[in-house]
Parts: C-alpha cells; sequence; structure tokens
C-alpha cells in the first residue's frame, strides 16, 4: 500500500467512533433483521436470482451439448451442477422461479441459525495478515470437526474487505 494510501486510510480510521463489541453485536442483530426482512418477499431478488439462474443453466447446456453426455441426461445434469451443489436434492424445480425461491428459503433458513460474531479491528487486521499469506493447500489442512466452532456463522468485520479479481475490485461489505 503506497504512502498516500496509508494516510487516507489513516484519516478515515481517526474519525469513525470508537469501535465496541455491544455496538458490533447490536448493528449486526439489527443488519440481520434488516436483511431478512428485505429479502423475504423482494420481487426484484427473486427476478434476479432467477435470471443468474436461466444464464448459468443457459451455459451449462451449452457445455453440455457439446460433451459426451446423452441428451436426455444433459438437463439434469445442468440442475446437478447448479443446485446439487448447493445441497438440493431431486426433484429439480420446474424453472428458474422457483429455483430462485429455493435459494431464497436457503438463505434465510441460514440467517435464522446463523450465529452472530463481531471482530475487533485489531483482531481483523490481524486476520487479514495472516490471511494474505495462506495458500490453496493451508486451507485444504482444516478440519470441520477440530478446526470450524459452528456449522453457521454472521461475521461482522470493523471495515470492509476489498478483494481484488482480475475484472476488477469486489467489496466484501462490513458494519460498524
Amino acid at each position: 500500500m503506497g504512502k498516500a494510501s496509508r494516510g487516507k486510510k489513516q484519516r478515515s480510521r481517526d474519525t469513525m467512533t470508537t469501535w465496541s463489541t455491544t455496538r458490533a453485536a447490536r448493528a449486526a442483530h439489527q443488519t440481520r433483521a434488516d436483511t431478512r426482512r428485505l429479502l423475504q418477499d423482494n420481487a426484484w431478488v427473486r427476478t434476479m436470482m432467477a435470471s443468474n439462474m436461466q444464464n448459468r443453466m443457459t451455459e451449462l447446456r451449452t457445455v453440455l451439448h457439446h460433451s459426451d453426455v446423452p441428451e436426455q441426461h444433459r438437463e439434469n445434469m445442468a440442475f446437478a451442477m447448479t443446485l446439487g451443489k448447493q445441497g438440493m436434492r431431486r426433484p429439480w424445480p420446474p424453472g428458474p422461479v422457483e429455483a430462485a425461491r429455493w435459494q431464497i428459503r436457503q438463505v434465510l433458513q441460514l440467517l435464522d441459525r446463523a450465529e452472530v460474531l463481531v471482530i475487533s479491528p485489531a483482531a481483523h487486521a490481524a486476520v487479514m495478515a495472516a490471511a494474505a499469506t495462506l495458500e490453496p493447500a493451508d486451507v485444504g489442512t482444516l478440519g470441520k470437526d477440530r478446526d470450524i466452532p459452528m456449522p453457521t456463522g454472521l461475521l461482522v468485520l470493523p471495515e470492509p474487505v476489498v478483494v481484488v479479481r482480475s475484472v476488477g475490485f469486489v467489496s466484501v461489505g462490513a458494519w460498524p
């Protein structure tokens, strides 16, 4: 990070209020409730998810068309590759809208079950520094029983994390 960027980041930290676990936990619970309320019957979200599902299925059908998969199994294979990977079992939904509704139900169930976790700014900085040194093989050594303390969690970060990808920047959100 360049000198100018460090200065800018420091100025933004200086103007923030002092971080507290209680305030962060309250904000996390409120954000979870707001997310649940806004997601539940949101036609726009359902339409966008259905559109994404339709696009993905079209891509898979095209790929499978050029494969050795028999034609009568291609649709089933496309659903298995899309929804089966997410944990859905057959029978597959009749279309993308129904698949989107299922996906939204899955997200809502995760939000309901998720343990809310907050991380302090100092711990966040240490985790980010450690994560920068990880290789894919390091993550492969994690044991579900030994290293993962809970099956579902909602982690609240003290500041956004910017992930650089080949197509540009993707900001992964954080709440105060």
